[in-house]
């Protein structure tokens, strides 16, 4: 990091390089971002027998310590905001519509609109509320991890 002189430095994991990191920037007085990606409270409570306030106490100290915390939706950064979380800021992300080709859908077979859901299927995802959802159309998960074969058993 010195070597590279950073300005800033953006901090994505709050697992063991994470706190590394964070650690030589508060020593170092350099600033830093992070981001909220997972619901590891949920995560973690799921598998093991920890309270999820007890993680969430623990992601607050991580979070809260650099210049802002970006979040992905609103939604996120109102539950965040609720458990004590600051310093939240929007990471919006936007569609390249020169890759994005909606009429593709149509090749799919599947009745529009379409709700796509990318990503890592696991527990703390909590896909069911999304597949669950009153919609119109057809709702689609795409991605693997420990959770799929239970969501094609309940949504084949």
């Amino acid at each position: 990091i010195d070597q590279r002189r950073a300005d800033h430095i953006h901090i994505v994991t709050e697992g063991p390089l994470g706190f590394m990191a964070r650690r030589y920037c508060r020593n170092a007085g350099r600033p830093f971002t992070t981001s909220y990606h997972t619901r590891f409270p949920e995560y973690l409570s799921a598998r093991l027998p920890v309270p999820e306030s007890w993680a969430y106490r623990w992601l607050r100290d991580f979070h809260n310590s650099g210049q802002g915390t970006l979040v992905a939706t609103q939604s996120l950064a109102d539950d965040l905001a609720a458990r004590g979380f600051n310093k939240l800021k929007p990471w919006t992300r936007g569609v390249d519509t020169d890759h994005f080709r909606p009429d593709k859908r149509k090749d799919m077979g599947f009745p529009g609109p379409v709700f796509l859901c990318v990503g890592r299927v696991a527990v703390e995802k909590n896909l069911g509320a999304f597949l669950d959802l009153d919609l119109p159309g057809s709702k689609v998960v795409v991605g693997e991890g420990p959770e799929l074969a239970k969501l094609k058993a309940r949504y084949p």
